[in-house]
């Protein structure tokens, strides 16, 4: 569903160094690494049930990524994609919302998000739910999803990225 962004919503990035908004670039194309926009920012809600910085502990990777992070909002008003377990189990029903944002990748010939289309629509972020993350999820989209380990967003226009709290 499109969501409309409020002040109560809240996300944290980690970094091994510290941030830069300068290494951000809010009018850049999006470029996608196999699966996943590789030139915007991620984060996971403050409040997710299972988040990245949970994922990496529990797979022991990355354990070095935490040693500064950011909180952010974004704009109040902003609108982002958020996606459920219900979008994606009834991807098929002609109602779905979903399918004008998918196209079918170049790389791996199957369904993909079009983040472009997304932030030319005025999305400024796609955020993937804990409910969807799951057995049903992955496979159903197995090439766009299949590293979207935990609840995470992804910010597709910093423009909008308000910082709360640097460490």
């Amino acid at each position: 569903m499109i969501k409309t962004v409020s002040k109560h919503d809240v996300y944290i990035s980690y970094f091994k160094e510290n941030f830069s908004m300068d290494r951000l670039t809010a009018k850049s194309p999006i470029v996608v690494n196999i699966n996943k926009p590789a030139n915007r920012l991620w984060a996971c809600p403050i409040n997710a049930k299972y988040s990245w910085k949970d994922w990496c502990e529990s797979e022991e990777i990355f354990l070095d990524s935490f040693n500064h992070y950011i909180k952010f909002t974004l704009e109040e008003g902003s609108q982002i994609l958020q996606i459920e377990y219900k979008d994606v189990k009834n991807f098929d029903d002609d109602s779905n919302y979903l399918k004008k944002y998918i196209t079918i990748s170049n790389f791996t010939s199957s369904p993909e998000l079009d983040y472009n289309k997304l932030l030319k629509d005025g999305i400024v972020a796609v955020q993937l739910m804990s409910a969807a993350i799951g057995h049903y999820f992955i496979n159903r989209f197995e090439a766009n999803f299949n590293a979207w380990d935990c609840e995470s967003i992804v910010v597709l226009d910093h423009s909008k990225i308000k910082i709360l709290e640097e460490l």
